[in-house]
């Protein structure tokens, strides 16, 4: 990743990299594509995707969504926010968290794992996402299967990966996912 830009900006750069590498997918390019990542044992879905999903609100709403959680710094709130019926939005900033010790990790996942939680209260389901679905959103969706399954970061990863095959978590998100495990 080049120097001089932000934590945020050269993972939006990975997901536009991978959104031109799989261009051809038949089933689209990540950045529209959502996938079923984990059905709680309430029924809750958890879902992860790409922006341009996030900015759909008639997919949002036959997906059944109460939450949907940004991972990015730079996506604008979407237009749907302001609806009478518009799901709850979390911007959740995961690409800050490589920079924390190990002591705040717990504390820094915490309003991600709030809303999981408020989403399970409500029967409501959740998307997590980012550019692509991939990246970002994968550290995260990584995070909560290692809360709500109690997986090691390699084994979550794995999961999610089986899920969301676009899902690459490496380098600092990694670390973060580690971190949070406590290695």
């Amino acid at each position: 990743m080049d120097e001089g830009r932000s934590a945020d900006e050269k993972w939006d750069a990975e997901g536009v990299e991978l959104i031109r590498r799989r261009a051809r997918d038949p089933r689209g390019t990540p950045e529209y594509t959502v996938d079923l990542i984990l059905r709680l044992e309430d029924g809750t879905c958890l879902y992860q995707g790409g922006k341009r999903v996030a900015e759909d609100y008639r997919k949002l709403m036959e997906l059944g969504l109460g939450t949907v959680v940004n991972c990015t710094h730079n996506q604008e709130r979407p237009d749907w926010l302001w609806r009478q019926q518009a799901p709850s939005w979390l911007r959740f900033k995961v690409s800050d968290a490589p920079w924390l010790g190990r002591r705040y990790m717990l504390e820094f996942f915490q309003p991600l794992f709030d809303v999981v939680d408020g989403a399970r209260r409500r029967g409501t389901n959740l998307l997590v996402h980012c550019r692509s679905g991939a990246h970002r959103a994968g550290c995260a969706m990584c995070a909560v299967f290692m809360r709500e399954l109690r997986l090691r970061p390699e084994q979550a990863m794995a999961h999610v990966q089986s899920k969301r095959v676009v899902t690459h978590v490496f380098g600092d998100l990694f670390t973060t996912l580690t971190r949070l495990w406590g290695e």
